[in-house]
């Protein structure tokens, strides 16, 4: 009994940067014109960033917009502009990906190997297992 289908490191980013491939003029131009690293200037705004989903949220202007894309649009906003961007800095990433994927997935081996002694004989010590599963991959720190 496996929770997750068993790929090796090489498997799940080859998969990982065919998906991805595939970057834009827009893109390195939108970085290009950044002047200041965006994680510290959001990190200054937290409070505006919490009081200004809030709102969206309890006013319901989030819920309207969300809705207001029909799946005609998102599928066509997502054939004819998303996958068209998806490819750029894949190669570069392909490094830092590899190694996620070689700590997520030793991650998987060794709680695997910690859920394999566990009995399986009935739906309630399967689910014991599944529930074992989850919260050991919860506190694993994979970046």
């Amino acid at each position: 009994f496996r929770i997750m289908a068993k790929v090796t490191a090489a498997q799940y980013v080859e998969k990982w940067g065919r998906r991805l491939q595939g970057a834009t003029t827009d893109i390195r131009n939108g970085v290009g014109r950044v002047t200041e690293a965006p994680g510290i200037k959001a990190a200054r705004k937290a409070d505006k960033m919490l009081a200004g989903i809030t709102e969206a949220i309890t006013s319901g202007k989030w819920a309207n917009a969300v809705a207001n894309v029909t799946l005609e649009e998102w599928k066509n906003a997502t054939i004819d502009k998303g996958i068209g961007r998806i490819s750029a800095g894949v190669e570069a990433a392909l490094p830092k990906q590899l190694q996620m994927a070689e700590k997520l997935l030793a991650a998987v081996d060794s709680v695997n190997a910690s859920i394999d002694v566990m009995p399986d004989n009935t739906l309630e010590e399967r689910i014991q297992r599944s529930v074992q599963f989850q919260r050991k991959m919860a506190e694993m720190k994979i970046k």
